[in-house]
């Protein structure tokens, strides 16, 4: 599912501590992306994994890659009424 490059853009920790620190010095940088990833049991949400220009391969949110449009169909809304 490799894609044309999009724009990442981190949305956790903005600190030197954050264990995500290499993603978020990255922010706003172009990344292309790879496939969907399975989250791991303390992520929530659609992910995928993604190459940065300097070759970093890291998994991200998809609402950290605003510009990407997902190939992926949309979940179907539930109603309970």
């Amino acid at each position: 599912m490799s894609r044309p490059n999009t724009l990442f853009e981190y949305h956790c920790w903005e600190s030197e501590q954050s264990s995500d620190a290499h993603l978020w010095k990255r922010t706003r940088q172009q990344v292309m992306v790879l496939h969907e990833i399975i989250p791991g049991p303390n992520d929530e949400g659609l992910m995928f994994l993604v190459r940065f220009d300097d070759g970093l391969e890291a998994g991200v949110f998809a609402d950290e890659l605003p510009l990407f449009v997902s190939p992926l169909p949309l979940k179907q809304e539930v109603s309970y009424s």
